[in-house]
């Protein structure tokens, strides 16, 4: 009847089972006692196989109502180990879940009537068992006595819901679930995670980095699967779960995992956040500068430092020394050391041997009068000037320092003032050698985070950016990092991973990128934008969360620009949030459906005419109409409970996907990487209050005692030990890894 007339009415009494029961009985009956009903044996078989028959039909269409009014009241909990998260090397595992269609919209419009709202209750009895629970909550005896009421046994018939609060009959439209799967060819397009604190947005992380850590496809035709490429975090906030979930599956995978985190310098990688990887020379000048304003009068400002820090790099780039924060931080406060030593180099390059004479007698001849401008400037500097304007060198970056030394002493220093506050957060304290490594220090083992030995390493890498301590120097050095990666994954789809190694660059493989950004917001700017629309063809596959629509034009400044980000994600994965405006981020992508409804009618008239033998009538009728509704609402994304989410895969199909719990592996944490995940679990809370300062301080790590290794055995497997890598340098961090690499 339902496919007929396009009613479904699955809240009803299960009537079926009443007919099921009665022909059940009439058919034992009939096999039990046939002279009774008059038939031949042979002939009460037949009779009785049929009622048989239509007793397990009836009973089949009693149990379909009975099944759904059954699982609508109480929600399913949803926990597993993450070894049983199945990886596939064609698709990616969402979770549990059904595709929404027409149908579920008219089931939970149909469980929002009134008349139906005592389908939802859970009843007397587990009413009566909450009730106990709590009068005798301090009660330690009768609380043991009542302990098996709490049981989560299926056989406990008053067992407590989950704590995932949430509107339950969201997803209890469906009372079939199965596996949801995004094909893996449509993450070039980009995932947008949007959820509120503890909906369960580092969940879907973990399950999404799960698969990326454990997958292996087929890189090139005729070789043996390996691993798709390195997979990266970017955590703004400082998530220890998140953290440790990437260890343990990256030691269960046999892949090499790197820390860097700006609230653990001693322990961290370090990386150069200026010069890590640059297409341009004046990627650099960009990267220093992006975080000075651009508005009013701060824009010229910007551009003078840009211009400046754009000589300085190029001046250094070319006498083979890689730029960093702290040579930048020098070379702007007294730029005079690198014009002199880079002009003497030029010209010792020069085919004119008698340069030095040349100028040693301008020297004598100038004195100690220099002009208003080279005033407080060096003889050396502006004998070198004057030598070199007069032999009208064209080498441009000799004219860019020349024109950077022809500025008076203090007009320079005004210019870049508005900088060098910029430059002083990223220079001090241990910031400065995890910013700004030595690449010469022996003495360092602590490994410098390099995204193509990273690439071909296929390792895993967990970035914390420590956003709540210093907002300024966490955005600078997230930004970087994003740059880096599409500057990296650029010349890799250019030149291959094995560019410069003869013939093994012609069966060069390409890695993919699995980039993942937590709080995604934090990080937003125009550099994430090329990741975004041009980096997918690149091999880059990025999964962003954020928590609400307002967050990115908040951070970027910009109505626009967040909307270009928002429009470059073809799949969203939307879990509870708390305003509409972010739910409708989703809504306004789908269309509306018809739902019906039925209207019963009924009425009675009398008559007034004697000679009428009709003294009244009566009629009663059921009307059937539809009504054009939105396929979801905003508020049954804002209702969803803990731990479910809406998910348009690829921008054409809802799915509604329950996500698993990771369950904790028993004593898979070494003791450094436990203290580790105390400490950040303690100091960066990820929960309300996430707004609060940390208290944490850099060396609180190192009073806490972290201790030292006692198994000197390694697995190279998870960190690189080879000294040719640049991969492995001591202190503090080859204490942790000690541990992380041994096999405990």
């Amino acid at each position: 009847m339902a496919a007929e007339y396009g009613i479904e009415n699955l809240l009803r009494p299960p009537v079926e089972f009443y007919s099921a029961a009665t022909a059940l009985l009439g058919a034992g009956a009939i096999v039990g006692s046939p002279s009774i009903f008059m038939i031949a044996p042979t002939t009460s078989y037949l009779l009785a196989a049929g009622l048989t028959y239509l007793s397990v039909q009836r009973a089949r269409q009693g149990y379909e109502p009975w099944r759904y009014q059954k699982q609508i009241r109480r929600m399913r909990d949803f926990n597993m180990y993450s070894r049983d998260i199945p990886v596939s090397n064609k698709t990616t595992w969402l979770g549990m879940g059904f595709e929404w269609k027409a149908i579920h919209t008219q089931r939970l419009t149909d469980l929002k009537l009134a008349k139906n709202a005592h389908y939802l209750e859970m009843g007397s009895t587990y009413n009566a068992a909450r009730k106990l629970e709590d009068h005798f909550e301090h009660n330690e005896t009768i609380t043991k006595i009542l302990k098996p009421l709490s049981s989560q046994s299926r056989f406990n018939p008053a067992r407590p819901m989950p704590p995932t609060g949430g509107d339950k009959a969201i997803h209890a439209v469906s009372p079939e679930e199965y596996d949801i799967k995004q094909p893996l060819d449509n993450r070039s397009g980009h995932t947008l995670i949007a959820g509120t604190t503890r909906a369960g947005k580092s969940k879907m992380f973990e399950v999404l980095i799960t698969q990326a850590i454990q997958r292996k496809v087929y890189t090139q035709p005729g070789k043996p699967k390996d691993f798709e490429g390195p997979v990266v975090c970017l955590d703004p906030k400082g998530d220890a779960s998140l953290m440790t979930r990437m260890y343990i599956e990256a030691k269960r995978a046999g892949r090499k995992f790197y820390i860097f985190h700006l609230g653990f310098p001693s322990i961290s990688c370090r990386y150069n956040a200026v010069a890590g990887s640059f297409a341009r020379f004046t990627e650099v000048a960009s990267r220093s500068t992006d975080q000075l304003s651009s508005s009013g009068s701060g824009a010229a400002f910007k551009d003078f430092a840009w211009r400046f820090v754009n000589i300085i790099a190029n001046a250094e780039i070319a006498m083979g020394v890689r730029p960093t924060f702290e040579s930048i931080q020098e070379h702007i406060m007294n730029i005079e050391p690198l014009f002199c030593k880079y002009a003497e180099s030029y010209l010792d390059g020069t085919e004119d041997p008698s340069w030095l004479d040349e100028v040693e007698d301008l020297e004598k001849a100038v004195g100690r009068k220099l002009p208003r401008n080279f005033e407080g400037r060096t003889i050396r500097t502006y004998v070198l000037h004057v030598y070199l304007t007069e032999k009208k060198v064209f080498d441009p970056v000799v004219r860019g320092l020349m024109s950077a030394v022809a500025y008076e002493k203090g007009y320079f220093d005004k210019i870049t003032a508005s900088f060098l506050p910029l430059l002083e957060k990223l220079t001090t304290g241990e910031i400065n050698d995890l910013l700004s490594p030595d690449y010469d220090d022996p003495n360092d083992k602590r490994p410098i985070l390099d995204w193509m030995k990273v690439a071909r390493q296929n390792a895993v890498v967990y970035c914390g950016f420590d956003a709540m301590s210093d907002q300024v120097v966490s955005d600078t050095v997230g930004g970087n990092m994003i740059s880096d990666l599409v500057s990296t994954s650029g010349y890799i789809y250019k030149n291959g991973m094995a560019d410069g190694f003869g013939a093994l660059s012609e069966e060069d493989k390409k890695p993919t990128f699995q980039l993942f950004i937590d709080e995604g917001a934090e990080l937003a700017s125009e550099r994430i934008i090329p990741m975004l629309n041009k980096a997918g063809g690149a091999g880059i596959s990025l999964t962003m969360a954020m928590q609400g629509r307002a967050d990115m034009p908040m951070k970027t400044g910009s109505t626009d620009m967040a909307n270009v980000i928002y429009s470059n994600f073809n799949t969203l994965i939307m879990l509870r949030v708390k305003t509409r405006e972010t739910a409708e981020l989703l809504t306004d992508q789908l269309g509306e459906v018809y739902i019906h409804s039925l209207m019963r009618m009924s009425g009675a008239n009398d008559s007034s005419d004697v000679d009428n033998k009709i003294h009244f009538t009566s009629g009663s009728q059921d009307r059937q109409s539809s009504e054009k509704v939105p396929l979801i609402t905003p508020d049954n994304i804002i209702n969803q409970p803990k731990g479910q989410a809406f998910a348009l895969v690829d921008g054409a199909t809802l799915y509604h996907i329950r996500i698993p719990l990771l369950k904790d592996e028993p004593h898979e944490l070494p003791p450094s990487l436990a203290k580790l995940r105390r400490l950040m679990a303690d100091r960066y809370k990820t929960g309300e209050g996430w707004w609060k300062s940390s208290e944490f301080t850099q060396d609180t790590l190192v009073d806490d005692g972290i201790p030292n290794s006692e198994n000197g055995d390694s697995d190279s497997s998870i960190v690189s030990h080879n000294p040719d890598e640049n991969m492995d340098r001591d202190g503090e961090y080859e204490s942790l890894m000690e541990h992380i690499t041994n096999g405990e």
